[in-house]
């Protein structure tokens, strides 16, 4: 069971493409074992096998087109019926549901639609394998093998850049009459960028994301405030949290805005 994804995992030469926990501690294992909560056998095997996963990286974005919780989440549908919330594909949230489960047996999938909810597969490896699949039609065949044959590392001229936005500072200052969101950027480098790339999430709820400031205009040891549209349809502009991104990879070029142009 899962052997295709270990294979995966052993082929892929793109850092960061599938993230998995790995086997678990004997702490977990014993706690995933002795839980009250009666999982169906394939979701325990995967658990202790891989953990928390986030698998299938969006080509431009730092999504995941498919997820796996360890620990289930409580959660409720718009009717306020109480789910088990697992994981997830794409915008889709995936569940148990408690009255189905039983010691010992498998138990059926349900997915999160637009018309509520509904049932996607008969059991958990069924679900993964079918989701796994649609998420692998995502790519086409050139795309997937620059995954599996991984990226260039990157030039002297890139990794100037990478050191360059790590001397950029940041902070949210406020709101703009119009509801863009202001951000004070310092440029601490020895060179100009023509974005800065960070990341972003709601307070409240799941959204999560980034955004690129525009910062070619802040030439070295300059501070200036950029005013930027930012998840105006989904968020409140006060309910916007910014957060540092890591240190872009060979593999993230087409997410991080700073190496569109090099100065």
């Amino acid at each position: 069971m899962f052997e295709w994804l270990d294979q995966e995992l052993a082929e892929i030469r793109t850092k960061r493409f599938h993230v998995v926990d790995g086997p678990a501690t004997d702490g977990l294992r014993q706690a995933v074992l002795e839980s009250p909560l009666p999982a169906p056998p394939s979701y325990v095997e995967f658990v202790l096998r891989f953990g928390n996963a986030k698998l299938y990286r969006m080509t431009s974005l730092d999504l995941y087109w498919l997820r796996v919780y360890a620990a289930p989440h409580d959660a409720e549908s718009r009717a306020g019926e109480p789910l088990l919330y697992i994981g997830g594909y794409d915008e889709s949230c995936a569940y148990l549901r408690e009255e189905t489960l039983q010691p010992g047996s498998e138990a059926p999938i349900y997915e999160s639609t637009e018309a509520g909810v509904r049932k996607a597969a008969d059991t958990f490896e069924e679900w993964l394998n079918a989701r796994a699949a649609r998420a692998r039609r995502r790519y086409k065949r050139r795309e997937w093998a620059e995954v599996l044959r991984g990226p260039p590392p990157f030039t002297i001229e890139e990794q100037a850049v990478v050191r360059a936005r790590c001397q950029f500072t940041w902070r949210l200052v406020g709101v703009a009459p119009g509801g863009e969101v202001l951000y004070e950027v310092t440029n601490g480098s020895d060179r100009c960028l023509p974005f800065l790339s960070i990341g972003i999430r709601g307070r409240v709820g799941n959204l999560e994301g980034g955004v690129w400031l525009p910062v070619g205009h802040i030439t070295p040891g300059q501070t200036a405030v950029v005013a930027k549209e930012t998840y105006r349809d989904l968020l409140d502009p006060n309910d916007v949290e910014a957060y540092q991104l890591p240190d872009p990879e060979p593999e993230d070029r087409a997410r991080y805005w700073e190496f569109r142009s090099v100065s």
